[in-house]
């Protein structure tokens, strides 16, 4: 299978090491990270359901060492954040706290040779390529990353950018301090999709708190619990679908009065 061909834009308010080529192919990336792709097993997020996770195995580095080989070995201080953009739209933000609390990888393979897709069962999609590059994390025994789901993989990777994440829009002046559980669990389970206050993902249109005013509290919990029952065709997946029924409504009900409360654009 033929990926499309993608740069990694490195910009800081200094200056970084450059990469002439661009993203590294697999055989460039072993060349700069000093080692060939190693085997690591995961429970498989978009594989998960009900009857419980699925192990898969992947090819690929420890992020760690990916990361020191196209930013230095001081990546880890040129922001608090690192950006990971995808062919889709989809961005995920991932802390600098996150990669040194759990053990993440940069995979772009499957040991056996296989086609390096997916069936994102959480988003209704069948056969989704994975590469060039994706994000997986250690988390057979990481109970933390496991019930996060599938928030912190994104796939399809185009671009990985060191940066200073300011989520001011995500608590714009006067909002009730009370309510800033409700944009954290915003941010961690819809922003990697869609946009609130200017703030989030390119994959899906319009304004999520917009979006959210038009459900009643019964219609916005149903949703999030089980999308597909509620529309057979969409590809939005449920909220922390690992968490126990009841500390996902606890979710939700957060989730919903921090929507509401903030500001409304179109």
């Amino acid at each position: 299978m033929r990926y499309l061909s993608v740069l990694i834009s490195i910009f800081m308010s200094w200056s970084l090491p450059a990469l002439a080529d661009g993203l590294p192919d697999r055989q460039q990336m072993a060349e700069l990270v000093g080692s060939g792709p190693s085997e690591v097993v995961v429970y498989e997020p978009h594989l998960t359901t009900d009857k419980g996770p699925r192990a898969r195995s992947y090819l690929g580095w420890p992020f760690a060492d990916v990361a020191k080989a196209l930013f230095g070995a001081n990546w880890r201080d040129q922001g608090d954040t690192i950006e990971f953009r995808a062919l889709d739209g989809y961005v995920s933000r991932v802390s600098i706290a996150d990669f040194q609390a759990h053990s993440a990888w940069l995979v772009s393979g499957l040991p056996d040779g296989g086609q390096f897709t997916v069936d994102n069962l959480l988003q209704n999609e069948a056969n989704i390529p994975l590469g060039p590059y994706y994000l997986v994390w250690e988390n057979i025994e990481d109970q933390d990353i496991f019930e996060r789901g599938a928030s912190l993989w994104p796939y399809q990777v185009a671009e990985i950018l060191p940066i200073d994440l300011s989520t001011a829009a995500l608590l714009p002046e006067g909002l009730d301090p009370g309510l800033a559980k409700g944009a954290e669990i915003a941010r961690t389970y819809c922003l990697n999709c869609h946009t609130l206050n200017g703030f989030g993902g390119e994959k899906v249109p319009g304004d999520l708190a917009a979006l959210a005013a038009a459900f009643d509290a019964k219609r916005f919990r149903a949703l999030l619990l089980n999308p597909r029952a509620q529309n057979p065709d969409t590809t939005m997946p449920a909220i922390a679908p690992s968490r126990s029924e009841a500390d996902r409504i606890v979710l939700i009900s957060q989730l919903r009065s921090y929507l509401l409360a903030m500001p409304k654009s179109d």
